[in-house]
């Protein structure tokens, strides 16, 4: 056993970004206990992390494979409901009394979710992603992902702009982000970019590297371009492959 442990501590010492699932599969074929710190880390007051199974919700006790969570700051909370599946995502919270609402049947691929104070991200059930950036970049913002979308790679949706533009002369902020709400079985391409105070209606489609500043209300477009225009109307999408 002493030569197990040694080769336990040099495995877990190591920092890099493809060793959280190898430490994972390590864990799982040596039958080991699995730290707290090694899936998800909370630092700060009453930040809860909740999974609900079969309408009973229960407090996380064990990590999610495949899944990382940081909570710093108080009063958070991050739920997630079953069944579901993770691949080198992570969950990061910096910040005071945010929400993070993961529902069912989710196939969530290299996505990172940040939020900040009094923000909240919604993902919608049977949401699929292959990789996408999602920033609740904005205090007291919300981001929205309705049922049934489907993300490509390469996507940033940001509720804000990070860092404050005002006025001259330290006037009023002019650039203040409130939400990015994204309506149900909306497929977004590659490289897409969906920036702030932006609604997307049902059934749409964003093309790749498109970069959408601007609400769009028409159901069933086609929405590309940088700035995104609708590009196509009375369209519908599907998951099969041509």
């Amino acid at each position: 056993m002493g030569i197990l442990k040694d080769i336990c501590q040099d495995i877990f010492s190591v920092k890099n970004k493809y060793v959280g699932d190898f430490k994972f599969k390590i864990v799982r074929i040596l039958g080991l206990k699995l730290s707290k710190s090694l899936g998800y880390q909370t630092k700060g007051k009453n930040n809860k992390i909740y999974i609900i199974e079969n309408s009973v919700r229960k407090e996380l006790k064990k990590c999610i494979y495949g899944l990382r969570i940081n909570i710093k700051g108080d009063n958070n909370e991050v739920i997630i409901n079953t069944p579901y599946k993770f691949d080198n995502c992570s969950i990061i919270i910096e910040g005071n009394n945010s929400s993070i609402f993961i529902s069912s049947d989710v196939d969530l691929r290299n996505t990172c979710f940040v939020s900040y104070n009094c923000s909240k991200i919604f993902i919608g059930q049977a949401v699929t992603i292959n990789g996408a950036n999602i920033y609740c970049a904005s205090d007291n913002s919300c981001i929205k992902l309705g049922d049934d979308c489907m993300l490509s790679w390469g996507i940033h949706i940001i509720s804000g702009d990070f860092h404050n533009i005002t006025a001259p002369e330290g006037g009023e902020i002019i650039n203040r982000g409130k939400f990015c709400k994204i309506g149900k079985h909306v497929w977004i391409g590659h490289d897409a970019s969906i920036c702030k105070n932006v609604r997307i209606a049902d059934n749409s489609i964003i093309g790749a590297h498109a970069v959408v500043t601007k609400s769009f209300s028409e159901k069933n477009a086609v929405i590309a371009g940088n700035p995104a225009k609708i590009v196509k109307q009375g369209v519908e999408w599907h998951r099969e492959r041509v």
